[in-house]
């Protein structure tokens, strides 16, 4: 009867993995365990480490704990869940401090918030799983559930408050419009950015390769819907020491999505820097649009009898197969020409 027992205790040790736990710590669910130093360090190979309020679950190649600190090391294909704020993260190697709860991980990171789908690249990231603060001070690359890529110097994410901090940012939209930010605040809830120091390089798929369309602003407020820009200035110039040829600047500048119209508060028309004309409102077409009522870029050029002169075009949409373009010229030498050309195409017929 002994050797029975005897032989089925060896049976249970091989076929299934040995579980150890340590009191206010973790349970091992692992291949191998190894106790030391008077049970004050446990090593712990290929299996999992579980948290005891079940909030961590960790799988990874080796665990050591250090009783003693409250410190769990982590090496080799780190996998953590934190079920309680729905993270994921993967690692390379990472360290728990049970008594500052506090999360390190390094190497090639992927965290995830499965909450609101955002997903994080760094190469570093500590995790302050009392306070609820996520943060890297690593270039690290973030993308949100509405595609956007935001790419940051280092960040801070207040989970509870729902807030992002983020430092030096370059965010990318779906639509290709870049965005250059000193520093920001991206609210995860309404997905609003508020930042200072702006420059957004617009999309140029619809003008010619020469033109960059961009927009300069002191601070700037961007959701899915409209970019708002106080203090800005825009143009379409190629870029070039000293300004641009051309630009508008206004108080308030906003870009209406959904209408793909840039619409401006007391605007300011200047040609090298000098004003030429002021708008106490004003709006034209976004660079996509390929067809739609309103002015067009200005642009500067020469006759054929060697006079200089600005032009200033307004194109309207008369119907789906009628368009015209009124042109303002102002020379230099003070004269002034309106040109009008219009545009008819039929099924048999171009006019």
């Amino acid at each position: 009867m002994k050797n029975k027992i005897f032989y089925i205790l060896i049976l249970a040790f091989i076929f299934f993995k040995p579980a150890f736990s340590v009191e206010n710590s973790f349970n091992f669910k692992t291949q191998n365990i190894e106790v030391k130093d008077n049970g004050n360090l446990i090593e712990a190979n290929d299996g999992k480490a579980v948290s005891r309020d079940g909030n961590f679950e960790i799988s990874a190649d080796n665990f050591q704990y250090f009783k003693n600190s409250g410190i769990l090391k982590i090496n080799g294909n780190g996998f953590i869940i934190h079920r309680e704020k729905n993270f994921k993260i993967e690692f390379d190697k990472g360290e728990i401090n049970q008594k500052k709860s506090i999360l390190e991980v390094t190497g090639k990171i992927l965290a995830e918030d499965q909450n609101i789908g955002l997903k994080i690249e760094t190469e570093k990231l500590n995790f302050n799983y009392k306070d609820n603060i996520l943060l890297s001070d690593e270039k690290s690359r973030i993308k949100d559930k509405f595609q956007n890529l935001l790419i940051s110097e280092k960040f801070k994410y207040e989970i509870q408050n729902e807030l992002i901090k983020l430092s030096k940012l370059k965010l990318t939209d779906k639509n290709d419009n870049t965005f250059e930010l000193s520093t920001a605040y991206l609210n995860t809830k309404t997905n609003n950015l508020l930042g200072k120091d702006l420059l957004l390089e617009l999309d140029n798929k619809t003008l010619n390769r020469e033109s960059e369309p961009r927009l300069k602003g002191k601070s700037v407020i961007n959701n899915q819907s409209t970019t708002t820009v106080m203090g800005g200035v825009f143009t379409t110039c190629k870029r070039r020491d000293g300004c641009p040829p051309w630009q508008i600047s206004a108080k308030k500048i906003e870009h209406k999505k959904k209408e793909k119209s840039i619409y401006y508060k007391d605007a300011i028309l200047k040609i090298y820097d000098f004003p030429v004309a002021y708008f106490p409102e004003f709006y034209h077409p976004d660079p996509t649009v390929k067809r739609q009522s309103g002015f067009l870029t200005p642009s500067l050029k020469r006759s054929t009898n060697r006079k200089n002169f600005f032009e200033i075009p307004y194109y309207y949409v008369i119907s789906d197969s009628k368009d015209t373009t009124l042109s303002s010229r102002f020379y230099n030498d003070s004269q002034f020409l309106i040109q009008n050309e219009f545009r008819s195409v039929k099924k048999d017929s171009n006019h």
